[in-house]
């Protein structure tokens, strides 16, 4: 119990604080926000490697531990797109980059996704960059301290479903996730006006949708795919929420709107997964995942 606490929860705390400390003491320094993605990309790193440890193989051996490399892949875009002096096409190219492999590694190589194969990896690829982008966009315009507070509740909400979806091992690891998003509560709140979420918003994508998606295609317990899709795409609600102007109102009040665009559809999710789990006894290696 004590070494899931220390390997999934302090260690990935200790590393993004650590990373993200020269973004919260230079907060006028425009360089100083590219460590923003690499803080939440490498304590999500820190984390898989520090709870799963025997699960987490080098070189992945299984299809699920692709992972926690695309993290790190989109951490370093990340880091690219939010350097000051890098131009607009050059950051178009990384950001649609990433996405693109984002989409190709995801998509395991099971038999049965033969047909499907190619159609998943382009929806994959899509989804990455439109949440990162809708994420990064509301992230640097609402409020930081509201926002990050509901990423973060998003982050915990998608832990529950991937629980309720019997896949556990998911479930952990999104709370390795809750982990490094509560560092960065912490720093919204010590100094204010830095939207230190802005730049992290591709590398949130990432891991949400690569935790999501990757419990979907290890499903075997009868939960519908769009369940998964929304629980991992619930992210991008907030920056929906700006184009229907969530955005404009301040205060607690534009918090609980962005709440309830990102946890609704997290809440439809459980249910459905609930509704599954009551058809389908869940067996041992459902358990394990």
């Amino acid at each position: 119990m004590w070494n899931m606490v220390l390997g999934g929860v302090v260690l990935p705390a200790a590393v993004t604080a650590l990373i993200l400390l020269p973004m919260v003491c230079a907060p006028r320094m425009a360089a100083a926000r590219a460590v923003a993605p690499l803080a939440l990309g490498a304590g999500f790193a820190a984390g898989f490697f520090g709870c799963l440890r025997k699960w987490a193989a080098i070189p992945p051996v299984e299809h699920w531990q692709w992972m926690v490399w695309l993290a790190l892949l989109a951490a370093l875009a990340g880091v690219v797109m939010a350097l000051p002096r890098v131009p607009s096409v050059v950051r178009w190219m990384v950001g649609i980059g990433a996405a693109g492999v984002f989409g190709w590694l995801i998509v395991p190589g099971f038999a049965d996704l033969a047909d499907v194969r190619g159609r998943w990896r382009i929806t994959a690829g899509v989804l990455v960059l439109v949440v990162g982008l809708l994420l990064k966009w509301s992230a640097e315009r609402a409020g930081p301290r509201g926002l990050t507070l509901v990423q973060l509740l998003g982050a915990f909400g998608l832990a529950g479903f991937l629980v309720a979806a019997n896949t556990a091992r998911f479930g952990q690891l999104a709370g390795v996730y809750a982990a490094c998003l509560g560092v960065f509560l912490l720093a919204a709140l010590w100094r204010p006006g830095l939207r230190v979420l802005g730049p992290a918003g591709p590398v949130a994508a990432t891991i949400s949708l690569s935790l999501a998606l990757s419990a979907m295609f290890y499903d075997t317990s009868g939960v519908p795919q769009v369940a998964y899709v929304l629980a991992g795409a619930a992210p991008a609600l907030a920056g929906i929420g700006g184009f229907l102007g969530a955005i404009r109102i301040k205060g607690w009040r534009g918090a609980l709107v962005h709440a309830v665009l990102v946890l609704a559809p997290i809440g439809v999710a459980v249910a459905l997964a609930l509704r599954a789990e009551s058809s389908t006894p869940a067996s041992d290696y459902e358990s394990y995942y």
